[in-house]
């Protein structure tokens, strides 16, 4: 009577679960300013095969067993914003049957199960189709009831040692709690969305001694009642994103340039711009989207810069793009007197470097020094690449890797201006940069 009572406890607590559940979905209006129309009700059925373990000799399935099912889409990220991570959740509950013939070591049985469970599941979202369909893996954890019949016969070799008056055969009806995880796949068409399409595999089991425990495999589709298509398992409804900035030089001066924006996933250009001289462009793009947008222009390196239009409402985004020379000078580094240590006003200017090589990690530059005319060639050789040196070292400083420069010295060798005045003889004194590799 005891063990009558506990089964039928649980059994209401699960029904009052689902109870609570259903309410919820039809009063989810008040509880989280959501209609009927945004929980997202879906109804479905599917086929089940059930492989008992534990000490089980010999297994027919007999027929594929199957069940109902239907759910609603549960509003966590209410709460917690879980739909930033592409995830969803869902509650429902499954009403399933499932024939089965086991074969002990001493007993054959024949076994049908009922199970009644509230079922929660977990998906998560991928926001662009593959194939045709949208995907999202699943994790799902059903609990509930499971009523079972059994019909068992002693076998024949074994009659002999039954105690007098024991029946060789028997039967009962029973009931226990039932714990059900899955993992799964869910897909629903990319022009049907209202349809999903999904398979789980797991492991069930319930308090029936050996034939309790089973490995599962379910196939089912489900119809999605909301009036518009489902926001799970389906990319958002994006609109275009505009993108605008401007070209400029490295010294932050406005330059014409062609702006191409690179779709990241397909690799095609998606949309082209050339620039006017001012620098200023505007584009727009699809939303919901990964992108490369470069910049090119004759004797300049190719910039580019990633950019991730994850949200299904973006607003415009300002892009500058900076056109770097393939050479060019550190205007602004400046050194003490015959030293290749540097002045402090240096350090703003080199950071101009360190931005450029930080945010184009493929590229590698030479770092060259020179030096102006009034000491031996060979002291001016040597100054002009310890000062190359300390602006390498400089950048190492900062996290740029060694083996992507170069130095080198040409003291007074390269003259840019006339050393035989001081504003002239202040130009040859400078350090360069050329890009290595495009």
């Amino acid at each position: 009577m005891k063990a009558f009572l506990s089964r039928w406890k649980i059994f209401l607590h699960s029904s009052l679960t689902a109870g609570l559940a259903f309410g919820l979905l039809f009063n989810g209006q008040k509880a989280f300013g959501y209609s009927f129309n945004e929980f997202d009700l879906r109804v479905g059925g599917y086929y089940s095969f059930f492989y008992p373990v534990g000490g089980i000799k010999h297994y027919d399935p007999g027929f594929l067993g199957g069940g109902l099912y239907s759910s609603f889409h549960l509003p966590i990220e209410k709460i917690i914003p879980i739909d930033k991570f592409n995830l969803s959740t869902r509650l429902g509950l499954i009403v399933g049957y499932q024939a089965l013939s086991v074969e002990l070591t001493r007993s054959s049985s024949d076994v049908q199960l009922f199970p009644v469970m509230v079922q929660f599941s977990v998906f998560y979202n991928f926001a662009k189709p593959y194939g045709g369909f949208f995907w999202s893996p699943s994790l799902k954890l059903n609990q509930g009831q499971i009523f079972s019949t059994r019909n068992s016969k002693v076998k024949d070799i074994y009659a002999s040692q039954l105690v007098a008056g024991e029946s060789a055969t028997s039967s009962g009806t029973y009931s226990a709690t039932g714990i059900e995880y899955t993992l799964g796949i869910e897909a629903h068409p990319q022009n049907l969305r209202q349809l999903a399409l999904f398979v789980d595999v797991g492991y069930t089991f319930h308090g029936q001694e050996l034939d309790g425990q089973y490995m599962i495999a379910k196939a089912g589709a489900a119809w999605h009642l909301r009036n518009s298509p489902s926001p799970v398992a389906q990319a958002p409804e994006c609109k275009p994103v505009e993108l605008y900035g401007e070209t400029q030089s490295f010294e932050g001066e406005p330059l014409a340039a062609m702006v191409s924006v690179i779709e990241k996933q397909s690799g095609d250009v998606v949309k082209s711009v050339e620039t006017k001289e001012d620098g200023k462009y505007r584009i727009e793009v699809p939303g919901c989207a990964s992108y490369i947008v470069t910049v090119k222009r004759p004797a300049y390196f190719q910039g580019k810069t990633d950019l991730a239009l994850a949200k299904k409402d973006t607003p415009p985004q300002k892009v500058d793009l900076v056109l770097t020379p393939k050479k060019f000078q550190l205007a602004g580094v400046q050194f003490e007197d015959d030293s290749p240590n540097l002045k402090p006003a240096s350090y703003p200017h080199l950071d101009k470097m360190y931005a450029f090589m930080n945010g184009n990690p493929d590229v590698s530059v030479a770092i060259e020094g020179h030096t102006a005319a009034g000491r031996t060639q060979e002291y001016n050789l040597k100054l002009s690449k310890a000062r190359a040196e300390t602006v390498k070292k400089y950048m190492v400083s900062k996290g740029i890797l060694a083996n992507r420069m170069e130095i080198d010295g040409f003291g007074s060798a390269k003259p840019v201006a006339d050393n035989k005045t001081a504003a002239g003889q202040a130009k040859n004194r400078r350090v360069e940069v050329r890009v290595l590799n495009q």
